[in-house]
């Protein structure tokens, strides 16, 4: 009979079975000199986990089942050893997790730790650290069916979960796949100012690069955000106009009779900045680009092909815009102790600058993150058009997004053909050529339920005869439709 028990949480390295081996035996090494009874690991502790066809090959299967025969040998009649994700002892449950992460196709998934056990009644006695390996002893009393163990300290708010998550992954991700710099480029917006301090907290300044490309339409206010964010966080910056390279696109295009759009102009601009600038620093630093482009962007395609979704990986990709400024806010107040991020960015409304439309003070982006970001989650939860349309019929549709209160009438001004308007020109674009962005974004570091990154259908948007019903109720029923 048991009397302690150990939750082994071990680092895990994807595929590297003699690595992840040397792990667990000097857990269990440890487990042994504690004089525990039974030491319980992952199921997945020795292999990793979304390995792909690599987990498929019979090779590595075996190499994995002879790998754990190896651990039993080597501690017959010192301890017993369970590999499993769940351990069932008198209706309690032991959980033992594993850290490390699991970069497969669009998606890199975080294994952070914690450990758990809980009570016949599902109650939390027990929960090992998060993000760092962990033995979490439990002592078991087989006689009153009692178990003991502590509660260590998790995060507080789930904006300090979401931090520490991303900070582990970029770490992660950046020690598995052997790289040590990235390039960022610096706008003096909102979302490459956060992705820049957690590159810095994770990586360190030494290699951090940073990029601030100016064009026609900058704002002075944001060049010099820039500028101050790259001086605040010690990063290697550098400013490279990209004015001189558009005019030279624009020129050859016009040399050979074709048309220069507004859009054209905004693209050029953008493949400018990510498709040549960004990518040329790199390949002199041997650094990897970061794309900064944020949940609600990804959603919807407000993004350049080869512009601003280059890169090796998108560490805000997972985030909706409002969950970037409460990160901003926590970097500041808990990570730097200081406003490394300035005010002023938590302030100005967001824009692309690349047209005079787009410039700080006379407009911006054409999503309102407020309402849109809870719009287009409720889109990635998978509820329909007539869902939505029936919250909105009933009065209660910011209640059920989670926005503001209110919302909704000053935004459409109680004409429902705006309403309308806005939610179709945002479910088409979220089904229309976002989809083959997303396909092309780089992996996003996950930290909700529903990421992108899963295979998605290039099909037109669908509307149903129930959303279709509702919506001409709906107009039908008001004189300010």
């Amino acid at each position: 009979m048991f009397s302690k028990i150990i939750l082994g949480q071990p680092h895990v390295v994807p595929g590297n079975i003699k690595a992840n081996l040397a792990t667990i035996q000097t857990m269990t090494e440890k487990a042994v000199h504690a004089q525990a009874d039974l030491i319980v690991f992952p199921l997945d502790a020795v292999t990793g986990s979304d390995l792909g066809r690599l987990g498929q090959q019979l090779d590595f299967r075996r190499d994995a089942s002879n790998a754990r025969l190896l651990l039993e040998k080597n501690f017959q009649h010192k301890i017993q050893i369970s590999h499993t994700n769940e351990y069932n002892l008198y209706g309690f449950s032991l959980c033992p997790k594993f850290l490390g992460i699991s970069p497969i196709g669009k998606n890199i998934f975080i294994h952070g730790g914690g450990s758990a056990a809980y009570s016949p009644d599902g109650k939390l006695l027990a929960l090992g650290k998060f993000f760092q390996e962990d033995m979490l002893e439990l002592s078991f009393d087989p006689q009153h069916l009692t178990l003991l163990g502590n509660k260590k300290t998790t995060c507080e708010t789930n904006t300090e979960f979401i931090c520490y998550s991303l900070l582990y992954a970029i770490k992660e991700f950046f020690v598995t796949n052997h790289i040590e710099k990235v390039v960022i480029g610096l706008s003096g917006g909102i979302d490459s100012a956060v992705a820049t301090a957690l590159f810095v907290t994770a990586l360190g300044a030494e290699n951090v690069i940073t990029v601030s490309m100016p064009g026609q339409y900058n704002s002075e206010l944001t060049k010099k955000l820039s500028d101050t964010i790259a001086w605040n966080l010690n990063t290697r910056h550098m400013v490279i106009p990209i004015t001189t390279g558009t005019e030279e696109i624009i020129k050859i295009l016009k040399l050979n009779g074709l048309p220069i759009s507004t859009l054209t102009l905004e693209n050029i601009q953008a493949r400018e900045r990510g498709g040549r600038i960004l990518s040329a620093v790199a390949a002199a630093t041997g650094a990897v680009v970061s794309a900064n482009s944020n949940k609600a962007e990804l959603a919807v395609g407000y993004s350049t092909f080869y512009g601003d979704l280059v890169g090796a990986i998108a560490p805000l990709g997972d985030l909706w815009k409002h969950q970037i400024y409460e990160l901003g806010r926590y970097i500041n107040q808990k990570i730097f102790q200081n406003s490394v991020l300035p005010e002023l960015i938590f302030q100005i409304r967001p824009s692309a600058e690349l047209n005079e439309n787009q410039t700080i003070g006379k407009g911006g982006d054409p999503l309102y993150y407020p309402y849109h970001d809870y719009l287009l989650n409720a889109f990635t939860e998978g509820h329909s058009l007539s869902k939505i349309t029936k919250w909105y019929q009933d009065g209660m549709l910011e209640e059920k997004l989670g926005c503001r209160k209110e919302l909704t009438r000053v935004l459409f001004k109680n004409h429902h053909t705006q309403f309308f308007q806005d939610l179709e020109q945002w479910y088409n674009a979220y089904h229309g050529l976002a989809v083959a962005k997303r396909i092309q974004a780089p992996p996003i570091i996950v930290v909700s339920n529903h990421p992108f990154g899963e295979p998605e259908p290039q099909i037109q948007p669908y509307y149903s005869e129930e959303y279709l019903k509702i919506k001409q109720s709906i107009l039908n029923s008001s004189p300010h439709a």
